[in-house]
């Protein structure tokens, strides 16, 4: 599905725009807009970063809801599905490894920049502008999942053995 100025009616040309549209494009500023009529999507920056501190499946479920609002349930569907098959992989390339934490953020990372700048530019649109979505409700619930984790890995006295 491909996006342009008349189908954001909010569009301000004034905007930064984006040129080039890459895995490790970090600036995250492109597109973003102020106006109050402007669609509220979960910014490319918040992607990436729930990618990296909490898991490529958060930074999915952020990407899906940001597709899913711009009418695009095959990206939602593809952005969830990455999400669960880059862990899948992931885990049975390094799990014969001893891991720390280092490298689990640098695999996430490269996840979240798939999510925030591949799957963003393909099914939400590289020339969409929008004005980013308030991260709270996400982070709280991310939050909440690692402290039931952490008290699950407690009570279980796994912690003993690591």
């Amino acid at each position: 599905m491909e996006f342009s100025e008349k189908d954001n009616p909010t569009f301000d040309p004034d905007a930064p725009k984006i040129k080039n549209f890459h895995l490790f494009d970090f600036n995250f500023k492109y597109n973003i807009v102020q106006s109050e009529d402007a669609v509220k999507l979960y910014s490319r920056q918040a992607i990436l970063a729930f990618s990296i501190l909490f898991s490529v499946l958060a930074g999915g479920i952020l990407t899906a809801i940001n597709a899913k609002k711009m009418g695009s349930k095959k990206g939602a569907w593809i952005s969830v599905l990455y999400s669960i098959l880059y862990i899948f992989v992931f885990l049975l390339i390094l799990s014969p490894f001893k891991t720390n934490t280092g490298i689990t953020f640098f695999v996430n990372g490269i996840g979240g920049l798939c999510l925030s700048n591949i799957i963003w530019g393909k099914y939400i649109g590289k020339e969409t502008q929008y004005k980013p979505k308030a991260i709270w409700i996400p982070l709280i619930v991310c939050l909440f999942m690692v402290i039931i984790m952490v008290w699950a890995i407690l009570a279980s006295g796994e912690m003993a053995n690591m």
